[in-house]
Formats: C-alpha cells, structure tokens, sequence
C-alpha cells in the first residue's frame, strides 16, 4: 500500500517507478476491499476439505482491525493498549502527518485509516510498575490516589526507542517529577501515553467523540478514566479479542452480500459484533486540568526532543494556579 497513490487509490506511478524497473507490468489492479476476485483453488478445496467459494480482495491486519472494532464512521478513534500502544480511526478524505510518524492506508470502507504508534506502552507501564515493587493492584491504587495533572509532573517513558516521536536514544525523561515518588511516577507514565496519543492524533482533523479501547491494560478503569479525561470523550471499553481476525470475517460478509446485490451498510455489517462491555464517561474537572496540561506536556517533549526552551516556567505556572487560594 505504500505504492499507492492516496487521491486516486491507484499506483503511483512515481513510486512504481522509483521501486523496480517493470513493476507496473507485474503489478495486478488495486481493487475494492469487496470485489471478488476469483474463487478458492483445487488446492485447498481437496486438500483441506474448504468449500470452493469465492474469495474477497484480501488486507492487511490493521485495515481489518479497523472494521473488528467497529470503526466504520469518522470521529470515533480506537486506542490499543499493548505491548505498543496504537491509534487509528477512520477518515474521510486522505491527510498526512507532516512529521512522518504516522501512517494512512486505503480502508475497507473505501476511505482512509490513520495510524498512530507509540512502542512504549505495555513495555514502560512494565518497567514503572517493576521499579517501584508493585503488583497491577498497587499499581492502580496509587494511579486512583494521586490526583489529576500529577501537579505538574511530567515524564516522558522512553525506555525503548520511541516511534512518536521518532526517538533514536532512549530514557526516561522527567520533569519537576521525583524519580523516588512512586504514586507520581505511575500517574505520571499513564498520563504521558494518554497526553501524547492526543498531541500526536491532532493532524487528522477528527474531533473526537468516543474511543474504542481495546488490549490488556483496557481492563483497567483507572487507565481509561485518564484516556476520557485526556480526549474529553467517552471510553468504550471492548471484548473484542482478535479484532483483525473478527474484522476480516465482516469484511467477507459484506462481500459476499454485496456480490450477491445487496447494498448493505457497513455499520449494519458491524452491528452487534463490537458492543461496549462498559462505558467510562470524561470527568469535567479532570478535562479541564488535561486541557492545560496538554500546554505543558508539548513543551517537556520539544524540549526534550532539542525543539524548545526549557519547561520549568510553564511547570510552575500549572502548579500556581492549582494551588488553593
């Protein structure tokens, strides 16, 4: 797909070119993601028992995940929180990330689907909870008992090399953060993640009105109250498992049918598949705080990144004007 050109969903002839001598004449036609576009081989109907059916233009995982969790309408993203935290959601017409970070592929529904990641996720929520002694309980409890905005305090958890932002040199950076408060490096990791995820999403033009999350971490309510609050949009917390898996099979369905002359929708083609399990609904007050915050995040990562001047002011006048009168 990176061949293809974004406007016209076609190879770009520059690139085509600039790949292999004589790759147009090897390439097939990109086609619609529910085009048939043969029927299954002798192969694998005699050796495997598969019916000979008709097999649908094929995809990549991502494209797939995007139908599994149910995004088939702009404004709504889904956040994936694994071992690499993810972003993605639908658009309606083709953007690009100016820094390079991000990716847009063609998707199933005939738009566009950004996609944003982030290594550090399960991998620095890890290494947090390990430096400070903690189980998954105590690493939720001291998230629950620190407050919003973590005062100020900012750490950028770079223990591998970051994709967003491009970082080639690892480490922790922290910003009027102890390294030995172990309440406030645990808030301080997740709303890193949730903070950036919003800094680095902010070229797709979205505005978003509810998340998908999905992963191992989405189990914890105290993480997704600090992503509601940070996007200032419901959470909706799903049970889908092997979202690629589940988005390739409902992309077979809707070909099938539309083979078969139906024009179905594709929020018919996922109804019922990709309900929420629970909702987590934006705090007000702790959308306010992130708000400001955001302010202060961009600059430690621009500083941090040899972009921006130093943090420390803009540090101190967050925590001046949390203080009680």
């Amino acid at each position: 797909m990176n061949l293809m050109d974004l406007a016209t969903k076609r190879w770009s002839d520059v690139a085509v070119r600039a790949t292999a001598p004589g790759l147009d004449r090897k390439l097939p036609e990109l086609a619609t993601s529910w085009s048939v576009i043969g029927r299954l081989s002798r192969y694998w109907v005699e050796r495997y028992g598969l019916p000979p059916a008709n097999v649908i233009a094929w995809s990549g995982d991502n494209p797939s995940s995007l139908i599994g969790v149910g995004l088939v309408t702009p404004g709504r993203i889904a956040i994936s929180l694994g071992t690499s935290d993810t972003l993605f959601g639908l658009l309606r017409a083709p953007r690009i990330d100016a820094s390079g970070a991000s990716h847009v592929f063609g998707a199933p529904t005939g738009d566009y689907m950004a996609l944003v990641c982030f290594k550090n996720g399960s991998l620095a929520r890890e290494r947090v909870r390990d430096a400070y002694g903690l189980d998954w309980d105590g690493f939720s409890r001291a998230l629950r008992d620190t407050p919003p905005g973590n005062r100020g305090a900012i750490m950028l958890p770079w223990f591998e090399p970051e994709v967003t932002p491009p970082v080639l040199t690892p480490g922790v950076r922290r910003y009027g953060l102890d390294a030995g408060d172990a309440a406030g490096n645990v808030r301080a990791v997740i709303e890193a993640q949730m903070l950036a995820t919003a800094l680095h999403a902010g070229w797709m033009g979205e505005r978003v009105v509810a998340i998908h999350a999905t992963g191992g971490a989405a189990q914890n309510r105290a993480i997704l109250q600090v992503m509601a609050d940070v996007h200032g949009a419901e959470v909706q917390q799903l049970a889908v498992g092997e979202s690629a898996a589940l988005g390739a099979a409902l992309r077979a369905f809707h070909g099938d049918q539309v083979a078969q002359g139906r024009q179905i929708g594709w929020e018919e083609v996922v109804r019922g598949f990709v309900e929420p399990v629970a909702r987590v609904h934006p705090d007000p007050r702790g959308v306010a705080v992130y708000a400001r915050l955001k302010q202060v995040y961009a600059a430690c990562e621009a500083h941090a990144l040899g972009r921006g001047p130093d943090p420390t002011p803009l540090i101190e006048a967050f925590r001046s004007a949390r203080r009680p009168a």
